[in-house]
């Protein structure tokens, strides 16, 4: 068995020489890849929708059923990759993921009928999904532990940067020259992400001579905890779950915002004012998250988040006024913020780093699988009532009380 963890070099490296901890530099890489995994998500593939339809002459329930499979599919494969992970490391697994992903995008992009179009869009699914974005989860908590929750907000920012710049170049490439030439290239950006990945990704700490960093002159205490042992405890389901939930919530709301908005009264600049006004209040509250998670416990720092966001999901239905959507949008960011650092760095914080990965694969496969259900769940509910509303109030109820208890009675969530 390979192991992630080797005897330290005798001599001077790059990285015991570089005047920063080298883990941030994989934090970076680790915000790049996870940007690349666009390639096999349905807001990546959202940019060529329009473009690919109306090439290859096919509907959209085709095209959703094509995305909504490749979600599913991707899901089963999330649990090996995490033993990959914690087996053979972090940057064997990233390059390796990268490299296929590259060349499937490129031959998705030549892609002439639906059958090539289902197994290209299939297969970077599952690598964009699965290997790709949980190595790029899991990538800081190799490094980080006594800031993780810090190193998983700047992660988050920079992801957060990386998805606007690469929404912006190649959704304006896009639209003036098609869809084919453009994925094409992306394709060879993510080959060159695996060659840079090679270079400069490494595993953990220890693996170049580094001293890990840990809470305390030791290891961490749990740091042994597997995988079975993760899922029988009740902290392991209450963040999972939480997050699957909120993930289901906004791909839902994501696929459907300019609908929603309109039943409102408001028009389609209410929907980019919105996800303007989310981003940016996101990338604020993702350094707040940061540096609250390193003095609050996370059960603490979650029910806020979801009592946040149970708070926008009720304001939402009663929104009709310009002032209104803008409080919607800031609640509804700080909330998302809160969320995404807390899901990046509770896995660590709770359960070690040995099993790390694993852990992470399981609780990734829950939001996979219940991302892929948001917009079906709301558009079946618009359909039955003709609003989006009770959708929204029944979610509100959910997000109170799964974490009204834990708030008020202020218990630990973290793994015994």
């Amino acid at each position: 068995m390979l192991s992630e963890t080797i005897s330290k070099p005798k001599a001077p490296t790059i990285f015991t020489r570089c005047p920063f901890y080298y883990g941030w530099v994989n934090v970076l890489i680790a915000a790049i890849a996870m940007v690349l995994t666009m390639a096999g998500t349905e807001q990546g593939r959202g940019l060529i929708t329009e473009s690919l339809l109306k090439d290859l002459q096919i509907d959209r329930i085709h095209w959703s059923n094509i995305n909504l499979w490749a979600t599913l599919i991707s899901a089963l494969f999330v649990y090996q990759s995490g033993k990959w992970i914690d087996r053979f490391g972090s940057r064997v697994v990233l390059t390796a993921s990268l490299v296929p992903l590259g060349l499937t995008v490129i031959g998705m992009s030549r892609a002439t009928n639906t059958t090539h179009l289902w197994i290209t869009a299939i297969f970077a699914g599952i690598l964009a999904q699965s290997p790709l974005s949980l190595v790029s989860m899991a990538l800081p908590g190799k490094w980080f532990s006594r800031r993780v929750t810090m190193a998983m907000a700047v992660y988050s920012i920079l992801m957060t940067l990386g998805f606007m710049f690469a929404f912006s170049v190649f959704g304006r490439a896009i639209v003036k020259h098609g869809w084919r030439g453009p994925w094409e290239a992306f394709g060879y950006v993510i080959l060159l992400a695996a060659f840079v990945s090679w270079l400069l990704v490494r595993a953990t700490p220890e693996s170049v001579g580094l001293e890990g960093d840990y809470k305390s002159e030791s290891k961490n205490e749990i740091s042994g905890i597997t995988c079975n042992a993760a899922l029988k405890t009740p902290a392991f389901w209450l963040f999972g779950l939480s997050s699957a939930f909120f993930t289901m919530l906004i791909n839902g709301i994501f696929l459907f915002y300019e609908s929603i908005l309109h039943e409102r009264g408001f028009d389609s600049h209410a929907r980019d004012l919105v996800l303007e006004i989310q981003m940016f209040t996101g990338l604020l509250f993702s350094f707040i998250g940061g540096w609250a998670g390193m003095r609050w416990s996370m059960g603490k720092l979650m029910a806020i988040a979801m009592a946040v966001l149970a708070g926008s999901l009720i304001w939402l239905t009663k929104v009709s006024s310009f002032a209104g959507v803008v409080v919607y949008a800031i609640s509804m960011g700080i909330a998302g913020a809160l969320i995404t650092v807390i899901f990046f760095a509770v896995w660590e914080r709770s359960f070690g780093q040995e099993h790390l990965a694993v852990i992470m694969g399981v609780a990734q496969g829950l939001c996979i699988v219940a991302g892929a259900f948001g917009g079906r769940i709301l558009a079946q509910v618009q359909a039955a009532t003709g609003s989006y509303a009770p959708a929204f109030l029944a979610c509100a109820v959910v997000s109170d009380l799964r974490q009204s208890r834990r708030l008020e009675s202020g218990e630990p969530l973290e793994a015994a």
